[in-house]
């Protein structure tokens, strides 16, 4: 451009001294001109070198964000050690290269001594929680303590530990291998009778009123479904699709759609808690989240499509068994996925291997490209729900939203990684939020986990197992186990979120979560008394 320039000026001179300075003040005014234009060009170049060199300076040519900060951290503590009086200094930046190092920068340090012993015990091996020693070692795993003549059969060699007959673990685990009848099903031509009837249902004045309430926080999920003949997930898996306008987007075709949840829906076991209707509410909070106003904006149809359909199908062919039982009894889809997030794992593969099949597969019309970012998506989504992550997950929610991560300034785009974690949390966050429902909705979901959690228990007495903690029909504090729950998982997670999703996300969903919180201390245990007699 320099040169162009250059050539015009020239240009513009020999005309000058042709004519004789005829028309001067008009040639030198161009000129003028011209020559501002090059020197808005030469500063616009320096800016731009300035800029690649902080840039520069900060990444350097193949090395990632991470050795840039150890870089920087090494320089500052060189610095800092050259100073008088500036030990403790040293010492606070060595224990941040060492954490770095460690790769624990979101590890939760939980301090067993303020916590209780069941409760502890319960975090340490469920959700991934860590006792502080562990934080700076390994250290090994907390002694069981006594919990009645019912466990006394627990003490055995680490060769021994769980080692069921083969014809045990079968009869154990009869309802979750149903999961292959759902699966072989033989493929059939298009069959419209699930959208009519689904039509039909649609029809009745019960459900045209249920529905236009689906958005609310407080809708009653149990009421709906019943109201829907038994096909809440469908419908309401219908009426997301449409609202939000993924049917025209994506062209989605709706017979095959409506078939494809009705089997999803089928795929859900008769489980107390992991069911159905669990799935209904997690689709439904999901949608909540992601329709306030702070945030709406930064999901594009596609995460929109993703967000329902992982929360429809993240427990789908759920056998009512958490993934620590499936490990310990060394279960064939522990095997196939390694012990690492068994459940969610399966969840998503049974799942997608329904909609795979043609007569399912509603998603036909999506691009490559579509397709391939909503299946990554939709993985991403199941994996984030499982519990073993949540510690991790709500110490990075609460870093992000605490730095303003998720409100970018100056009309920024925020980084695509950064709207795939939100995404992650707001499902997670849906998974887990039956005790921030209305007090009745809260109190019915506490008593479907738990009766599932005893169920489990009672299994892994007729095995021989340990039993797990909290999961002991007999002596376990229904009211300290909500607590333990309310006050050291749910709520440390929903404080930072509500405050990002507004004021009346607070009022209508974490006010709601304090006053069940308060319910519990004061009550105890006869909080329950009324909704099942889970004691009898």
């Amino acid at each position: 451009f320099d040169a162009v320039v250059v050539f015009v000026s020239f240009g513009f001179q020999l005309h000058y001294a042709q004519s004789g300075g005829k028309g001067q003040t008009s040639f030198l005014g161009v000129l003028r001109m011209v020559r501002l234009l090059r020197l808005f060009v030469v500063m616009n170049k320096i800016q731009s070198r300035r800029e690649q060199y902080k840039r520069s300076r900060h990444l350097k040519l193949n090395s990632s964000p991470a050795e840039r900060v150890m870089e920087l951290l090494a320089e500052m503590k060189a610095k800092v050690a050259a100073r008088a009086d500036t030990g403790v200094l040293v010492v606070d930046i060595d224990w941040i290269i060492n954490l770095i190092i460690s790769e624990k920068l979101y590890a939760i340090e939980l301090k067993t001594d303020k916590v209780d012993g069941e409760l502890s015990a319960f975090l340490l091996e469920t959700v991934g929680a860590r006792k502080k020693k562990q934080v700076e070692r390994d250290a090994a795993p907390v002694p069981e303590p006594d919990r009645g003549p019912r466990s006394g059969h627990r003490r055995r060699s680490s060769v021994k530990m769980v080692r069921i007959s083969a014809q045990a673990l079968e009869d154990a685990m009869e309802m979750a291998r149903k999961q292959q009848a759902t699966e072989s099903h033989p493929e059939a031509e298009d069959d419209p009778r699930e959208l009519n009837r689904l039509e039909a249902i649609l029809l009745e004045t019960a459900v045209q009123d249920a529905i236009s309430n689906l958005d609310s926080w407080g809708v009653d999920v149990f009421d709906f479904h019943e109201k829907t003949q038994n096909s809440g997930l469908v419908a309401g898996a219908h009426h997301l699709m449409q609202s939000y306008g993924l049917i025209d987007r994506f062209n989605l075709d709706v017979p095959k759609m409506v078939a494809y949840f009705r089997r999803i829906q089928e795929g859900y076991h008769s489980n107390p808690y992991h069911n159905c209707v669990h799935a209904l509410d997690v689709m439904l909070n999901t949608s909540y989240f992601m329709r306030q106003e702070a945030i709406a904006k930064l999901f594009t149809p596609l995460d929109q499509l993703a967000a329902i359909l992982a929360a429809a199908i993240h427990d789908h062919n759920h056998p009512g068994l958490n993934n620590q039982f499936l490990i310990a009894t060394r279960h064939e889809w522990a095997v196939r996925y390694n012990d690492q997030s068994v459940l969610e794992s399966h969840h998503i593969a049974s799942a997608w291997a329904l909609l795979l099949q043609d007569q399912f597969n509603f998603i036909a019309a999506l691009t490559p490209d579509e397709y391939k970012e909503l299946r990554e998506l939709v993985i991403q989504l199941i994996l984030a729900t499982d519990m073993r992550f949540h510690f991790e997950h709500a110490s990075k929610l609460k870093t992000r939203c605490n730095a303003g991560a998720f409100n970018p300034s100056g009309g920024d785009e925020l980084p695509r990684e950064d709207v795939q974690f939100l995404l992650c949390a707001l499902v997670h966050a849906a998974d887990i939020s039956n005790g921030l429902k209305p007090s009745a909705l809260a109190l019915k979901w506490s008593a479907a986990v738990m009766e599932e959690f005893f169920r489990q228990g009672d299994l892994e007495v007729t095995l021989g197992m340990p039993i797990s903690h909290f999961y002991d029909r007999r002596t376990t504090s229904i009211s300290q186990c909500q607590l333990g729950f309310l006050n050291m998982l749910v709520k440390p997670y929903f404080e930072p979120l509500c405050k990002l999703l507004g004021g009346n996300v607070v009022a209508e969903v974490f006010d709601t979560l304090l006053s069940n919180i308060n319910d519990w201390e004061t009550y105890g245990d006869a909080l329950l008394q009324e909704e099942i007699g889970l004691r009898a």
